[in-house]
């Protein structure tokens, strides 16, 4: 499997993302239920993508034993599938290198205890209590 391959719906996603949301700069004259549909979507996407990043991070931290940063190295592999793709991707890759940086940055400051527990939901069914 190339690296294109592997982070190709993570592109398709942001894709979409970046077409829908230049169809409703280009059309603000539209009515408000197609605005609203494409706003929708959007949101639908963004969620997706943000699922299926978080995901990726995940499954990565916890084989990921390299000296170098996985921010780095997502930045590094990224930044090489960028020069190999068509200019139409650009927009796409870059999305995808931004939001995987940063849950790779705000993963890997966590410990791999903290990780477990957040994934396997303790942490979240807890998270809604409040004291007061």
């Amino acid at each position: 499997m190339s690296k294109f391959e592997l982070y190709q719906p993570l592109f398709k996603l942001a894709d979409s993302i970046d077409q829908l949301q230049t169809e409703l700069l280009d059309n603000p004259d539209s009515g408000w239920l197609t605005r609203s549909k494409l706003n929708k979507s959007i949101i639908k996407l963004n969620q997706e993508l943000n699922e299926q990043c978080e995901q990726l991070i995940r499954k990565t931290l916890d084989i990921w034993d390299s000296e170098q940063s996985l921010s780095d190295f997502l930045n590094d592999e990224l930044s090489s599938i960028k020069k190999g793709a068509g200019p139409s991707w650009y927009v796409a890759i870059d999305d995808v290198n931004k939001r995987l940086r940063e849950l790779a940055n705000t993963e890997s400051k966590k410990s791999s205890t903290r990780r477990k527990i957040e994934r396997y939901g303790w942490w979240r069914r807890f998270s809604h209590l409040k004291t007061k």
